[in-house]
């Protein structure tokens, strides 16, 4: 079931036709803003410059108060990935 659904996404949303060329982003990109690596170390989002602790100091050790590991995952996600719509938010 799972490889059906990744088949599937991959041929709607990755192969075939290069939709960039026609001037829109694959819809699975269009929701989310996407941050380079060099931005989310500039940032500090998930970790810090800081050479002794490199989770104290980060935007997401700041915000994190989850319980769950599930819950600490998908924070970081979210982080790392943020909605470009701000009506969603």
């Amino acid at each position: 079931m799972e490889f059906f659904s990744l088949n599937e996404f991959l041929g709607n949303n990755l192969l075939g036709e290069d939709k960039t060329k026609k001037g829109k982003a694959p819809s699975v990109f269009a929701a989310h803003m996407v941050l380079d690596s060099q931005a989310v170390e500039h940032l500090e989002l998930t970790e810090s410059t800081n050479q002794r602790n490199l989770n104290k100091g980060t935007l997401f050790s700041f915000i994190d108060h989850t319980n769950t590991a599930f819950g600490k995952r998908m924070l970081k996600r979210w982080l790392l990935a943020p909605l470009n719509d701000v009506t969603k938010l």
